[in-house]
This record gives structure tokens, sequence and C-alpha cells, in this order.
């Protein structure tokens, strides 16, 4: 007999109810929800499928299923004030948007697809300090880090000049790469790729 679990599509507005039989995945309803949705408790793991739109005819397009996500307890809104006090300046309103749902979200073996607010005001602060990378990097000032892909690399909002986009910073050759058009594009990508994805 199949179980059914419930999975939430993270700012997509979208929750599923999947049925595992084996290593079949079958989704057998998409219900709409009031945007960003999460229906998984929180510190559970679960398989979570990214639905990108929902025709009336039903499922338009189902990007597959990701990697186990694990989602945490969200972030009250008075250590978001004190995390913009400790950076002095203002967490991208989308970022703080999904850690007020999510304290981050680990993805498959550990990688950090969204930080903690902890780890993401220690890495920018370390990053920002003059004497951290003396010489060896490009600035990071118009960078907010906010998670990895847990072989060095890491994923950033541009806060100078500020835009929306998601930018990759390659620790080996020190680039700074597209990778997403906003927060929302990253999950999806990052959740839904496989390697370099970028």
């Amino acid at each position: 007999m199949p179980s059914t679990i419930w999975s939430g599509a993270i700012s997509f507005g979208l929750v599923t109810s999947l049925n595992f039989e084996s290593e079949r995945r079958v989704v057998s309803t998409v219900t709409e929800f009031p945007t960003p949705a999460f229906a998984i408790p929180h510190g559970r793991r679960s398989r979570v499928v990214l639905l990108t739109s929902v025709s009336s005819g039903g499922l338009e397009a189902a990007a597959g299923a990701s990697p186990d996500v694990e989602f945490r307890a969200p972030v009250a809104t008075t250590a978001i004030a004190e995390a913009e006090r400790r950076l002095g300046r203002s967490l991208p309103e989308q970022l703080t948007a999904l850690l007020m749902e999510t304290d981050g979200m680990v993805g498959e073996y550990g990688t950090g697809v969204v930080w903690s607010l902890d780890r993401i005001v220690e890495q920018n602060l370390l990053f920002w300090a003059p004497d951290t990378f003396p010489g060896l990097y490009m600035p990071f000032d118009p960078l907010l880090f906010f998670g990895d892909n847990c072989g060095g690399d890491q994923f950033a909002f541009v806060l100078t000049p500020e835009r929306p986009d998601i930018f990759v910073w390659d620790h080996e050759t020190d680039s700074r790469l597209w990778a997403a058009r906003e927060l929302e594009d990253y999950l999806h990508r990052s959740l839904a790729g496989v390697g370099d994805w970028w």
C-alpha cells in the first residue's frame, strides 16, 4: 500500500501529494495555496517536487523530484533585524521572506542550498573583512552570500547595485557568474539540478 506524503514547492504557491510505491513516484493531486506554501513539518526530510505551472488540464510541467531537502523552524522578525544590524545593510526581500518560512534549506549530501540566518551573517562578515583574503580575491562587499554547492563555490545576491539575480562565486577562479533570475528560480534550478547546474 503506497504511503502519502505532503511536500511543498517553495514559493511556487503549490503543494502536491505524492504516492510512493517502491521507487516510482506518481503525482496524484495538486492543490493551490497562498505563496509561499510549506506543508512539511519543520525538520522533516521528504522528497520535494518542484511544480512550474498548472494548466486547466492539470500539471503542465514538473521539473521532477529533487534531492532530499530539510526545512527548519522559521526565523523571527527580531532575528532578521539583529542580523541586518550586524551586517550594516538590509537583506534582500526575497531572502527575508524565505527565512521567515524556514531558517535555511539543506539539500542532498548536506548541500547548503540556503544557509541559516546565523551562517549568512557569520560568512558575510568574514568575507567582507579586509584582512580575511588580502589581495587574493576581488572585493566581496557588493555580494551577500547565502548558500553553497558543497564544493567551495558560493551563491550570492548582488547588493551594489541592488538586483534580484543570483550569482555564483567560483572559489578557484574568483569569477562571479550569473546563476538565476531570482531566488525562486535559484531554488528551482539548484534543487532540480545535478552537478554544476549553473
